[in-house]
């Protein structure tokens, strides 16, 4: 009868149990990045940030969204406002603006904190709204488009807002600086 060395067998069974892991990571990896070239998932829909809490506009709006047709189901969002922006141009805190086309004069403003909806209610309001475009560019682009012209090169940022035009039909961000607005179109 042969011995069978039990130490030698979990070892190998963890070396297996590792090399399954990567290949099913590898495998994520890819088929994240096929579905991006393909167009189902847009490239600007893909964050990745060193801190978990650090959310972007877009990521905001799909919390708040959620909470936001819990009271109406035909929403669209008027705004969306960061808090502090940090050094990696996202915002722990977003308080995002919805109105609806059956609820006249008001609108409901979702608070979003680390990822988490922390206030959410009916407020008077009067705003059109629009579709958010899954094509519309991060506060990140934003701010890298404001960085371009020389003189704003190291003006620090306090917050940015994306608002709706509807004359133009077309979403801006707004980068707010302690010298003012800058808008940016965001497509």
């Amino acid at each position: 009868m042969e011995k069978i060395d039990f130490g030698q067998l979990k070892g190998r069974m963890k070396q297996l149990a590792a090399q399954r892991r990567v290949r099913i990571g590898g495998a994520v990896v890819l088929v994240v990045i096929a579905l991006s070239i393909f167009g189902i998932i847009p490239w600007n829909r893909l964050y990745l940030t060193g801190d978990p809490n650090m959310i972007d506009g877009r990521n905001a709006y799909d919390i708040a969204l959620l909470r936001a047709r819990e009271w109406q189901p035909d929403v669209l969002m008027d705004r969306i406002n960061s808090g502090d922006i940090g050094d990696t141009d996202k915002s722990k805190a977003w308080k995002v603006v919805f109105v609806s086309k059956d609820v006249i004069g008001k609108g409901f403003v979702v608070e979003v904190v680390d990822r988490e909806v922390t206030s959410a209610m009916e407020i008077p309001y009067v705003g059109t709204g629009a579709d958010y475009p899954v094509e519309t560019i991060s506060q990140e682009e934003a701010i890298r488009r404001f960085r371009q012209t020389p003189w704003n090169e190291q003006v620090p940022i306090l917050s940015v807002e994306a608002v709706y035009g509807p004359a133009g039909q077309v979403w801006y961000w707004g980068i707010k600086t302690a010298k003012g607005i800058v808008s940016v179109q965001a497509k």
